[in-house]
């Protein structure tokens, strides 16, 4: 009973090995088809390609600015005092001599100003009394009751006095300059007589131009510094700018610069404006470059005359600027990805920066042939091809890569050569 029991469970085991062995066999069958079937697929050697089409090229910059006014003037005032009353705010379109605020003068300032005023009617008086005086010694002289050089002592009294009073008037002018006494309503300072300069009245500080109030930097009961007398130039009151001419402000990169001409059109878009469309043309250019903090580049500053200004545009807008600098349409283009430049070398066997030759890799059904091409205008995506290739040629759209693979199988080419 033992023996049959053991040869069954014999039997049992070598049939259970029989059957594993045989899965094992189907698993390295199938794996061992997987493996030809992944040796047997083709290489994909074309890559990514495209095809020599006609088209256009559109070389152009683009650029952000600023938008600024050209004529901005900043108001400041001739004498200190303390701001009594403001006229004007900011926003507010104003006019030439239009009063912006009234000023009540330090008293120093005042006595300056009382000073200066007396200083003009003392001087306008020996003026005068030197006149008359002159006039009697001429009637004298007719008479032949003084001789010639008494009349010439009194010619000469008369012209220093006229010319001191001239020289106290101009003074006075001066410091009274761009502001009128606001109790008296005298417009100008030009008017004024000695018989004006009784009384020391609050001031008024005039505009200087047409224009906008662009910013209003002072508050009624402030104190204010002259921008005559002042170290660093005084107190700004007011700022004003005149609507009727703006430009746009520009830094335009070293690469572009070389490109850009006076005179060029130019198309501008405000940022607050998306759908409105500006044009101007380029003013100036900076003859010098500069390197801005936080960049690495050298950019020039340019200025836009904008042509055609409305109401809608304000100093301080961001825009964007557009600037064609050369366009072709209908030529063989292809985009500048597809295209390599191959640079010159030096002695040493160093690449400079100058341009040997441009290539592309043109696909010729089983492999890549490289291609020697001539090209005209260039985009930042484009380029023209003048020769070296026809519509509907497939190239390689890495063109780079593609001239390291081409140029390492050469070597290695000719390395295998040179050993044999």
């Amino acid at each position: 009973m033992k023996s049959n029991s053991t040869s069954t469970k014999s039997g049992k085991k070598r049939k259970k090995k029989i059957l594993i062995f045989i899965i094992l066999l189907l698993i390295i069958a199938s794996a061992g088809g997987v493996i030809v079937k992944k040796k047997s697929k083709p290489k994909n050697l074309k890559g990514s390609t495209v095809k020599v089409e006609y088209g256009g090229v559109v070389d152009r910059l683009t650029e952000t600015g600023t938008i600024e006014m050209v004529r901005s003037v900043d108001v400041k005032s001739k004498i200190s005092g303390k701001v009594k009353k403001l006229l004007v705010d900011e926003g507010e379109t104003v006019r030439i001599n239009q009063p912006l605020v009234i000023i009540e003068p330090d008293p120093n300032q005042a006595l300056m100003l009382y000073a200066k005023r007396s200083m003009v009617e003392k001087t306008n008086i020996q003026y005068l009394e030197s006149k008359n005086e002159l006039e009697r010694q001429r009637k004298l002289f007719e008479r032949k009751l003084i001789s010639k050089q008494e009349l010439e002592r009194a010619e000469n009294l008369y012209n220093i006095s006229h010319n001191t009073y001239k020289q106290a008037l101009l003074e006075q002018q001066i410091l009274e300059m761009e502001m009128t006494a606001a109790s008296s309503g005298r417009d100008s300072a030009e008017n004024l007589n000695p018989s004006d300069f009784t009384e020391l009245d609050d001031y008024r500080i005039l505009s200087p131009i047409d224009g906008i109030v662009t910013a209003r930097e002072i508050e009624i009961g402030e104190m204010i510094v002259s921008g005559v007398s002042a170290y660093g130039g005084g107190t700004n009151l007011f700022q004003i700018g005149d609507p009727s001419e703006m430009i746009v402000k520009s830094s335009i990169s070293e690469v572009d610069v070389g490109k850009l001409r006076v005179g060029q059109d130019v198309k501008m878009v405000a940022d607050s404006y998306p759908d409105s469309v500006y044009h101007g043309k380029v003013r100036h250019i900076a003859p010098v470059g500069k390197i801005e903090q936080n960049a690495s580049i050298v950019t020039f500053k340019a200025e836009i005359e904008i042509i055609d200004p409305d109401e809608l545009l304000r100093q301080g807008m961001s825009c964007d600027i557009d600037i064609i600098f050369d366009k072709c349409e209908n030529v063989l283009v292809l985009p500048v990805e597809a295209i390599y430049e191959v640079m010159l070398k030096d002695e040493e066997g160093e690449a400079t920066t100058q341009i040997d030759s441009v290539v592309a890799y043109k696909w010729e059904g089983e492999k890549f042939n490289e291609v020697k091409v001539e090209i005209g205008l260039e985009s930042t995506n484009r380029v023209e091809i003048v020769s070296g290739l026809t519509e509907g040629d497939e190239v390689s759209i890495e063109a780079g890569k593609k001239f390291k693979e081409f140029h390492k199988r050469e070597k290695k080419k000719n390395e295998e050569v040179d050993k044999k």
